[in-house]
């Protein structure tokens, strides 16, 4: 490997979610708790073994209800509403069978923690440490917060932090500025 393109980076030390999508949609969280009925006194500030628990409610109910499932559209809704750009305009349609796919597939991941064992990137930052490369990150991502890509950055001494302004975990500026640094790696290798 000769160089590193990553956005929106995420340890996974203690939680599934990290704890900013708590403190800035807590509605949409409680509301999207409340539909597998996880305890009241669970949602503030859930453990692990909380998140792993709606994870694992979540994708049981989606996997066994196939396509136009309500389950599915919730999982899809939280996502889209928390993780897309802050200037994202909403303009997509998708089917209901995109919607179960893509339910279905971030549910499994995250139920399976991304199949990340507890520190790995942590464990093994050393063997990508000389590295050259990029981190992207939106500023206002709330699932992979920007301390983590700091904190990335800051390990990586040959990283490049590129912060992006009004974006959250994915979004236009993200997917251009991405372009644009493959772009350039292609025309200089």
């Amino acid at each position: 490997i000769s160089y590193i393109l990553g956005s929106g980076l995420y340890l996974f030390e203690n939680s599934i979610w990290h704890k900013t999508i708590f403190n800035i949609y807590p509605e949409k969280w409680k509301k999207f708790c409340e539909y597998i009925n996880i305890p009241q006194k669970l949602i503030q500030n859930p453990s692990l073994k909380t998140q792993k628990e709606i994870c694992k409610k979540y994708f049981n109910k989606i996997k066994n209800n196939k396509i136009n499932n309500k389950f599915s559209k919730i999982w899809f809704d939280f996502e889209e509403d928390t993780v897309s750009s802050c200037t994202k305009k909403k303009n997509k349609k998708y089917s209901n069978k995109e919607i179960y796919e893509i339910s279905f597939y971030e549910s499994l991941y995250y139920y399976r923690k991304f199949y990340i064992t507890k520190n790995f990137i942590l464990k093994n930052i050393h063997k990508i440490k000389n590295i050259k490369g990029f981190i992207i990150h939106g500023r206002f991502d709330v699932i992979c917060s920007i301390e983590e890509a700091i904190n990335l950055h800051n390990i990586l001494p040959k990283s490049k932090l590129v912060i992006v302004e009004n974006e959250g975990h994915h979004g236009k500026k993200i997917d251009e500025i991405f372009i644009k640094i493959l772009r350039q790696f292609y025309k200089t290798t």
